[in-house]
């Protein structure tokens, strides 16, 4: 059917041509009609007068009538059949004349494999559709989503077999789904194309954590323009229970000691979890199981104690029991890996008076060491102290420098702490009584930035300053209390604070932190950063004059944890994820020559460091960085290093986007075609959206407005009326 107009022309098309042969169908009322014509009808009457007048007259509506319903029966047939072959109305104005080109962009992400993969199954359905819906010398791109980014994937393909044949073999990846390195990607080949006609298939879940900031891209005016389909596979209901930021807890890790490991559990559903078993494995060994109650939508830290074995690295996994289908749709976030390093000793110069700081401080170490049963006399000392009455050469080759009542530092002093602290060291420091303060500022904390010495503060004799708000989550406290929700709070219940009777005005600027403050808010123990390299600073000094700090049972486990993380013995909260570029920091390399993964396939890789005690490479997402566990870097020297990949946490929560929040996205990025659709519904929305407005429902409805008149002229007929 073509109506023409002045501007452009209108033409229905059928999306299901081969049901207009049920056309044919319309020769049955006709071959009826034509055999009821054969037939004679006998009318008696009671009278022959006026005979032939009512024979005409009667005659002449029964053959009206007949025709009208063969007309009716007709018309009922015609609009059935083209109900069922779909039609819908098409522009001929040009406005989608010639060929056009489509990318189609297939979630793979591991969050698809929730109801026992029938997403993702729903999902290849729903682009096979896509593509049969294209024509065949269109222009498709086909990409799956762990394909982007990925340095070694075939990202392209531009034949329908080959695209139905990829479609067919796509499995589930670990590579989190973006949306927004979705629309770059398509931006990018549509920009390569000569087509005037685009259009973007997003075929997906629509996790709300797919959507990014809109902020990140968005569509400049002189950019191509294409619509963007969004396909949903998905179900609004799903929940999920998964494991993430695996570490080691414990404040101090050494050969022959205790030490705890924790993880997070994540309940992404409306229902609380009870008594979920967690198994720890260290070195393949299993070592123990915890279980925990978490609530709906709640995360729970679970520990597991374990024997630390020997020095050295050592990797872990927590293995969360599988839950109902219900529960836990998703396998591929029950475990969580890490590792963790364990030195053979760490080096500490203890740096001035031995009666006064220098003292409390070597008590604090041997009493860590006693604790962790290295007390015997053969035992090998974990701690190596150097005692010192001055800053010199010697120290320089140490992991951490503890220098107390520090008063003053020459020139050369000053050049040696800061060159150290520079390539990575780290300076705990106790000023002393009468610390030149001026000299101090200039010559070592200026350096760094972050903090600056006032005057010193000498309380009355009867008031003292206790502890104020403490950085629970700071390194140096984490763990070492029980109450570990805790963030940022007053110290009021939860520790022992001591009386202090004089300390030194600390000012912070933004680059410093402070790590425990007074109850007035003046910081006690803070952090500056310089270079590589850290230096913690307590405005109180360990003399009986400043307050009683280095009697009270919190200064030990605060001394050791200081030692253990400015020597990097506390293991790094650093987390590397599939599909990212990750940045690893290593330990004990000088390059990185190979990368060994979980399942044994080995990347060569030629990374070279600069120089300084932390080392960092680039892990690039390919193939062989898509699978999470323990990975091994080796250098030419054959050094190893190990390090954990593990799922990205973003993809274990189910919940979806609402239809209209997507939409909105889409437009904030300056996309004003935007259509969204279900999944088994892709070709009828594609076929509407590009060639007009589908006309079955009408068909169906004159069709049976036909059948109705049929019926209601029959009975007439039946009762010669």
């Amino acid at each position: 059917m073509l109506i023409a107009d002045a501007a452009f022309k209108i033409k229905m098309t059928f999306l299901n041509p081969l049901i207009l042969t049920g056309l044919l169908a319309i020769t049955i009322p006709i071959i009826i009609h034509l055999l009821n014509l054969s037939k004679v009808r006998k009318v008696e009457f009671s009278t022959l007068r006026f005979l032939k007048e009512l024979q005409k007259s009667k005659m002449k509506r029964i053959k009206l009538r007949q025709l009208l319903l063969l007309a009716l029966r007709i018309m009922t047939i015609i609009f059935l059949v083209l109900a069922f072959a779909d039609p819908v109305l098409k522009s001929s104005s040009g406005n989608y004349a010639g060929k056009s080109s489509a990318v189609v962009i297939l979630d793979n992400s591991f969050s698809m494999s929730a109801e026992d993969n029938r997403i993702f199954k729903n999902a290849k359905t729903a682009a096979k559709d896509v593509v049969a819906s294209l024509d065949a010398d269109d222009e498709i791109y086909f990409l799956l989503s762990s394909d982007l980014g990925n340095e070694t994937a075939q990202l392209i393909s531009s034949d329908q077999v080959s695209i139905n044949s990829r479609i067919d073999s796509a499995v589930i990846s670990l590579k989190p789904f973006s949306i927004n390195e979705g629309i770059i990607n398509a931006s990018l080949l549509f920009a390569n194309s000569s087509y005037t006609v685009r259009d973007l298939f997003v075929i997906s879940d629509f996790q709300m954590n797919n959507f990014d900031d809109v902020s990140k891209y968005v569509k400049n005016e002189s950019e191509v323009d294409f619509s963007v389909y969004l396909v949903n596979s998905g179900d609004d209901e799903l929940y999920n229970i998964s494991l993430d930021s695996a570490g080691i807890a414990s404040g101090m890790a050494a050969s022959g000691m205790d030490a705890k490991a924790r993880v997070r559990m994540n309940n992404i559903s409306p229902y609380s979890q009870k008594s979920k078993s967690v198994r720890l494995m260290v070195d393949g060994s299993y070592t123990g199981e915890s279980f925990a109650d978490v609530g709906s939508f709640e995360k729970q830290s679970v520990d597991q104690s374990f024997r630390i074995a020997k020095s050295g690295s050592f990797s872990c996994e927590f293995i969360l029991e599988k839950g109902s289908m219900e529960d836990d749709q998703l396998i591929q976030d029950n475990k969580a890996y890490f590792v963790s390093v364990v030195p053979s000793g760490i080096k500490v110069a203890l740096i001035g008076e031995q009666s006064g700081g220098a003292g409390f401080t070597e008590i604090a170490l041997e009493t860590a060491e006693q604790l962790a049963g290295n007390s015997g006399e053969d035992s090998k000392r974990f701690y190596e102290i150097l005692r010192s009455q001055a800053i010199d050469e010697s120290v320089i080759d140490k992991d951490v420098l503890i220098i107390s009542g520090l008063i003053d530092l020459s020139d050369n002093e000053a050049k040696l702490l800061n060159d150290y602290v520079s390539n990575g060291g780290g300076i705990l420091i106790f000023p002393g009584d009468n610390m030149n303060v001026e000299s101090i500022n200039d010559k070592l904390l200026s350096r760094a930035g972050g903090l600056r010495l006032g005057n010193k503060v000498i309380l009355e004799e009867q008031e003292t300053k206790n502890f104020g708000k403490i950085d629970f989550d700071h390194p140096l406290l984490s763990g070492i209390f029980r109450n570990r929700s805790l963030s940022i709070t007053t110290g009021s219940g939860i520790i022992e604070s001591p009386k202090i009777r004089q300390y030194y005005k600390t000012l912070l600027s933004e680059t410093g932190k402070g790590i425990i403050l007074l109850d007035n808010n003046d910081p006690m123990i803070s952090e500056i950063r310089q270079g590589k390299g850290k230096i913690l600073f307590s405005s109180i000094s360990l003399t009986q004059a400043s307050g009683d700090f280095p009697s009270k049972s919190i200064f030990v486990p605060i001394l050791v944890r200081a030692v253990n993380y400015l020597s990097g013995n506390i293991p790094s909260e650093d987390q590397y994820y599939v599909g990212s570029r990750n940045i690893v920091r290593t330990i004990g390399l000088n390059n990185v020559k190979s990368i060994l993964n979980p399942v044994g396939q080995l990347d060569s890789m030629n990374v070279s460091f600069s120089d300084g005690k932390e080392k960092y490479f680039i892990l690039p997402y390919s193939g062989a960085t898509s699978i999470a566990g323990i990975y091994k870097a080796s250098d030419s020297s054959g050094n190893e290093f190990l390090f954990a990949l593990n799922p990205n946490p973003i993809e274990s929560d189910l919940r979806v986007i609402p239809e209209k929040e997507a939409r909105e996205y889409f437009s904030g990025k300056g996309f004003s075609n935007v259509f969204y659709t279900s999944w088994d519904d892709i070709r009828s929305s594609y076929a509407t959206s590009k060639q007009g407005s589908q006309l079955w429902k009408y068909f169906l409805i004159l069709a049976l407005l036909m059948l109705a008149a049929e019926k209601f002229l029959s009975r007439k007929l039946e009762k010669g009326e």
